[in-house]
């Protein structure tokens, strides 16, 4: 596969606006200390800045420009490793037929053997995005073979710290983002990105902006119809949910929330997952980005009319409703309620200085419901109680199922107990066993039920055989070695025997573990 190239007036043109500017060192200072400002004797020097042109020069600094020069050192300098980078990675945008490709680069030079060799400049090319109006967006990488596809989000480098201290653009025959927007209005007006730049304000940087609303438009293509619509309130919520992310994976996941409201479509009226009459009602009072979210699932399970609609979202149930409580209610429509259905009972089961603590209690009966697997009675009389039933009946499911894995464990690990004159081994086969000797011996392994069950590690008992049923020892596996074996109180264990006798039982653990946790 062919490679992707700039042409020598490109990289030129790139070299200029970065004002690329070197020095190759000629002769260092043989007795240089730590403590002197500079070890370089000679140098020679170049910058690419539009009034040099290239032109070299003596010195650290362009007389022109008044720029400092990277140093470069010939590999004869053992003191100094060769250097080949001559930049910071950034971006390069140029137009192409009916769009746009955004290419990912560094400058370098070759390796300097001696002082005589020629510096050859050369612009690295990491991988680049082609966007084109109509088509599917692409990413590709550049590997020693040739190009490969790769993923679209992270050649977009949008993260935190892009977000804060913007991204490095140089655009082809302009000096600055707008100023390449104006010389390519067509590409901007069909992407929608010279009314997204008009309407929307962001704290963020111009050229952070313009990535994220890319990276946005090639995901979801209905972004540049609701910006084109004037969903001026939305776009901003949309944009800002994005950006309020701690991390890179946290950007792409709340990017990915947008599906929740925009479907992928071409045409404006069906670009949001709620009718048409809701969207336009809620532009008309402006309306934020979690009315869109709750809304949209409201309705993907119950179908409202507009009359019907307009009476509910105006109603004192709703408008005096926090947000976060109204988003809980829409996630228990899945079940099977109806919205206004679904209200009126969550009212009646509240006391009227609760504020809605039913909903609470609703969401936990349900969802213990569906991990037990059990049919539940939609409109219970009582939540509270219905409530408490149902937490005892799946506690003692947990229970239950905990028991068959803690037993299937316990079996599987009896297979390597090893044989001892005075000594043995117990594994705990149930949370009970594990409740006996907590209290036996006065420590908290009743807290490493879940671990085992996780198969994290696993808890074991020495016992003598000659009082097997008397707590004595309780020991931890991990990792492949004993972590932790105490006596009662948690008291350390001084018996040499005991000791060697529960590293036998892990190392022979250790070579099985494969088989420990078969069908558990």
């Amino acid at each position: 596969m062919n490679m992707l190239e700039l042409t020598k007036e490109e990289q030129d043109y790139i070299k200029e606006k970065m004002k690329i500017s070197y020095g190759v060192v000629t002769e260092i200072n043989p007795k240089y200390e730590a403590w002197q400002r500079k070890h370089v004797v000679g140098i020679s020097s170049t910058c690419f800045c539009k009034p040099n042109n290239g032109k070299p020069f003596k010195g650290y600094c362009c007389p022109r420009c008044h720029q400092y020069v990277t140093e470069i050192y010939p590999k004869n300098f053992r003191e100094k490793k060769p250097s080949q980078y001559l930049s910071e990675k950034q971006f390069f945008v140029k137009n192409i037929e009916n769009g746009i490709q955004i290419i990912f680069f560094q400058i370098q030079s070759n390796i300097i053997k001696t002082q005589e060799t020629p510096v050859e400049l050369k612009l690295k090319i990491f991988d680049y995005i082609e966007i084109k109006i109509g088509e599917k967006s692409k990413a590709f990488k550049l590997t020693r073979t040739g190009e490969e596809p790769t993923d679209l989000f992270d050649s977009f480098r949008i993260n935190t710290r892009t977000i804060r201290e913007g991204i490095p653009m140089i655009f082809q025959g302009a000096d600055n983002l707008m100023d390449f927007i104006l010389k390519n209005k067509d590409f901007a007006k069909k992407t929608g990105f010279i009314q997204f730049m008009n309407n929307i304000e962001l704290e963020i940087p111009r050229n952070v902006a313009f990535m994220l609303y890319l990276y946005l438009l090639t995901e979801y293509p209905a972004i540049e119809l609701l910006v084109k619509m004037n969903y001026t309130k939305l776009i901003a919520g949309i944009f800002k949910e994005v950006m309020c992310a701690y991390n890179k994976e946290g950007i792409r996941k709340n990017g990915k929330k947008i599906s929740k409201i925009v479907k992928d479509t071409t045409k404006g009226s069906l670009a949001l997952c709620v009718p048409k009459f809701v969207a336009d009602y809620f532009k008309e009072i402006d309306a934020p980005l979690c009315e869109y979210e709750m809304w949209a699932e409201i309705f993907s399970y119950d179908p409202l009319s507009k009359e019907h609609f307009l009476k509910l979202y105006q109603s004192n149930e709703i408008t005096t409703m926090y947000n976060d409580r109204l988003a809980a209610i829409a996630s228990l429509l899945k079940y099977g309620y109806k919205i206004e259905k679904l209200l009126n009972y969550l009212k009646r089961q509240s006391d009227d200085d609760d504020d809605w603590s039913s909903i609470r209690f609703l969401e936990d009966y349900l969802e213990m419901s569906s991990i037990m697997g059990v049919k539940p009675d939609l409109f219970p009389s009582n939540i509270r109680q219905a409530h408490d039933n149902m937490m005892n009946a799946y506690h003692a499911h947990k229970n239950e199922h905990n028991d068959i894995v803690l037993h299937q464990i316990a079996v599987n690990c009896e297979k390597q107990i090893p044989a001892h004159p005075e000594l043995t081994i117990i594994i705990p086969k149930s949370t009970m066993d594990f409740v006996v000797e907590g209290r036996e011996q006065h420590n908290c392994v009743a807290s490493y039920v879940e671990s085992v069950i996780r198969k994290k590690d696993i808890v074991f008992f020495v016992r003598t055989k000659e009082h097997p049923e008397e707590s004595f020892v309780t020991a931890e596996y991990k990792d492949g070695e004993l972590v932790q074996i105490l006596g009662k109180y948690n008291n350390k264990v001084h018996r040499k025997d005991v000791i060697d006798f529960a590293k036998e039982f892990c190392k022979k653990l250790s070579r099985k573990e494969h088989l420990i946790y078969k069908e558990a």
